[in-house]
């Protein structure tokens, strides 16, 4: 919430995975937001990653065009937003078939997308629910409620003497290398969850409105179940037979008629063996 009040959607941009609360969907009203992804998304969670690993393909390309190493250098010449991939509820995510797929590939696609400005946020209850791979991409760590100081130190892969006191928001994270204590901020901490659901919502609202102006994020391709065929067909130029949607990419598909020899056509023949029209 604070990189949004912060920054504008050129300077951050997030995408975001929901297998918990659902509170992330309120994020869609932001320009900041390319998709906010639930349990009832599984069919969109292909082009999520799609997306972001193709962002990661044309920053390389474009890094080595530019000469430079880091995102840092490359947003001096070119600034383009730091991007922000959040997968609250790993394991959750990962119990799906869709998302069991994508976890383990997870740590794949972190390392590689680390030089270019792609950062991932991963909360989970447990450290054994990520997968070996993706721990060693892990950089900052943030260990809360655990039950004792060799759970905070398996979060935190380090040494802790220190079991921080059992209180809500209070944790341990690694600072300089030593195992310190912080405590986390909860948002109107006077308002119920209910008064305090609405009071973020109201918040991100200001915050879109205030961005109006500035290029909003990549959105995630969405195939609509409402649209008709018609309205379908009217997007594309005479010449073309529209015929739908890629499932992997939300990509529009249309057959050229120019590029087409002899077309067979099979009409409720379950068959096939015979072209009605030809």
């Amino acid at each position: 919430l604070s990189l949004a009040r912060r920054y504008s959607p050129e300077q951050v941009n997030f995408y975001l995975v929901d297998y918990s609360s659902r509170m992330l969907t309120a994020f869609r009203a932001l320009p900041h937001c390319g998709g906010v992804l639930c349990e009832d998304d599984a069919a969109s969670i292909d082009r999520f990653f799609k997306l972001i690993n193709g962002i990661v393909a044309r920053r390389k390309q474009l890094f080595f065009e530019l000469e430079v190493g880091s995102y840092e250098a490359a947003n001096k010449i070119r600034p383009m937003p730091l991007i922000v991939v959040v997968i609250d509820n790993l394991a959750g995510f990962a119990a799906t078939d869709q998302g069991q797929k994508c976890s383990y590939l997870l740590g794949d696609w972190m390392r590689n997308a680390a030089n270019y400005g792609v950062k991932y946020i991963i909360s989970c209850a447990h450290m054994n629910e990520v997968m070996l791979r993706t721990r060693q991409e892990l950089g900052e760590r943030i260990s809360l409620h655990q039950s004792d100081r060799y759970e905070y130190g398996e979060v935190l892969d380090t040494r802790c003497e220190y079991l921080p006191p059992d209180c809500p928001g209070r944790g341990l994270t690694l600072w300089e290398g030593r195992p310190l204590e912080l405590q986390a901020a909860l948002y109107r901490p006077y308002l119920d969850d209910a008064e305090r659901v609405q009071a973020v919502k109201g918040l991100l609202q200001t915050v879109a409105a205030e961005n109006q102006g500035f290029r909003p994020a990549q959105r995630l391709p969405v195939i609509s179940e409402t649209e008709t065929y018609a309205e379908f067909a009217d997007r594309f130029q005479a010449g073309r037979i529209p015929l739908g949607y890629s499932l992997s990419d939300a990509k529009q598909i249309a057959l050229p008629l120019k590029q087409l020899s002899p077309l067979a056509l099979y009409f409720g023949n379950p068959m096939g063996i015979a072209p009605v029209l030809e």
